[in-house]
């Protein structure tokens, strides 16, 4: 484990799917690890991060068995899978295929989840967790956030604790190495996840969101309410997230941050500046300034494509923000 951390230390160092069903026009080849990618709850969209179920996959076999599995919450599991008339059904549950390839569920008592399969690894991939044998560790125990970028053509983004790495990769759909000065590092993909493992120990990443890029300063600036919070394993209850963080970001760089809580914050001056960052997209850095000792925390704040604004914080746990005014 320390050793795969300390060569990404090392690198930092030397520098939504379309709800409409469409019937295939020619037969449909379903086989193959299909991720799920959101969880429709009473009319929320969640990622499977949200959900609470961060690296779900179901691989269909030619044979019509379907392989279930989580890494994560240690879940392996088989059932019967078969092609329906629009889609295929996997156990008990029917999926339709709509028109972007994506499996959508029949609705279920509030609730509908979507799975992708992805033809390639060009994406966005966040640090999810972490084995060291038997054990699994979830973000707030690594302290620390990583994002790969892979782009089309063969180049690549690693950013850690707030530094970026230009690097290369190549490879196909169930492998690739990430090479950043020299420095090769071979990742498997299975279920779902890309994950680079040596010696008993392995850093497991997961699709997320790409990063929007060349925002103006303007779409961040407003009243940005907390709407959900996660270690990627370990979603905030109800009654946490009746804590909610309201962060404002004026047009002048300053920010002020309320909570319900009654135990509140420190009332440390805040400030908030954004940057492009090459091959990741732009990035808004909020600053917490301990009075005038001259020390500070920088928390990393991305827009998503899908509007929302996600930071990460220094107790190591994600939090998603809603815009809600101007």
């Amino acid at each position: 484990m320390k050793k795969l951390l300390s060569v990404f230390l090392c690198m930092v160092a030397v520098f939504s799917c379309s709800a409409a069903f469409a019937e295939p026009a020619e037969p449909f080849d379903y086989t193959g690890a299909w991720s799920l990618i959101t969880a429709d709850v009473d009319g929320r969209s969640l990622s499977g991060v949200e959900a609470g179920i961060p690296d779900w996959t179901a691989t269909l076999e030619p044979d019509g068995t379907a392989r279930i599995r989580s890494v994560m919450k240690n879940m392996d599991e088989t059932a019967a899978w078969q092609a329906v008339e629009g889609g295929v059904s996997i156990g008990d549950t029917v999926y339709a295929l709509n028109a972007s390839g994506a499996l959508v569920s029949q609705e279920n008592e509030g609730k509908r989840v979507t799975l992708a399969r992805h033809s390639t690894l060009c994406g966005t991939w966040s640090l999810a967790f972490a084995k060291q044998g038997d054990q699994t560790m979830p973000l707030s125990a690594l302290k620390q956030d990583m994002t790969i970028v892979l782009r089309e053509g063969g180049s690549a983004v690693v950013r850690v604790f707030g530094q970026t790495l230009s690097a290369t990769w190549s490879g196909d759909e169930g492998s690739c190495t990430i090479d950043a000065d020299g420095k090769p590092i071979a990742f498997t993909f299975a279920d779902g996840l890309l994950f680079a493992e040596d010696r008993g120990a392995a850093l497991y990443f997961r699709r997320t969101p790409d990063v929007q890029a060349n925002v103006p300063a303007d779409a961040f600036t407003g009243r940005w309410d907390l709407i959900d919070a996660y270690d990627l394993d370990t979603p905030y209850t109800e009654e946490a997230l009746k804590e909610a963080l309201t962060f404002v970001l004026d047009a002048s760089g300053e920010v002020s941050r309320k909570s319900n809580s009654e135990k509140g914050y420190a009332a440390n001056r805040l400030t908030w500046s954004i940057q492009e960052v090459e091959g990741l997209g732009t990035v808004c850095t909020i600053r917490e300034h301990y009075g005038d000792s001259g020390q500070y925390d920088d928390y990393e704040v991305y827009l998503l494509e899908n509007g929302l604004l996600k930071l990460w914080n220094k107790e190591a746990r994600y939090q998603l923000y809603k815009k809600v005014s101007e």
